[in-house]
């Protein structure tokens, strides 16, 4: 569940969200996605929602991630670029290739 909290801890300013969803390309700043989809409560479907870290590969003060995402209602990869700062790693870009499952068909 992000917050603008969380955004502001974890990403560095206002990093932009790029990729595809349902292959339609979309862009916009974190902020926006954050008012869009933050109303602060834990989302009713939380329990059936999954995630991982697929991979992790740091060069530096670079590093990449990749995390997965299953929800009921989106699968999801997200490519992060990080950077590290002073006060710790911080998420410059994020990437994602995302889609809605096919409904199932009621018998």
């Amino acid at each position: 569940r992000y917050t603008p909290e969380t955004v502001a801890r974890l990403c560095e300013r206002n990093p932009n969200l790029v990729g595809y969803k349902d292959g339609e390309y979309r862009q916009r700043p974190a902020s926006d996605y954050i008012r869009q989809s933050s109303s602060g409560r834990v989302p009713a479907d939380e329990a059936l929602r999954r995630r991982w870290i697929r991979s992790v590969t740091v060069t530096g003060d670079v590093a990449t991630a990749v995390i997965e995402l299953d929800y009921p209602d989106m699968k999801a990869q997200d490519h992060m670029s990080l950077l590290r700062f002073d006060d710790g790693w911080r998420i410059v870009v994020k990437a994602y290739h995302a889609f809605t499952p096919a409904a199932v068909p009621r018998s």
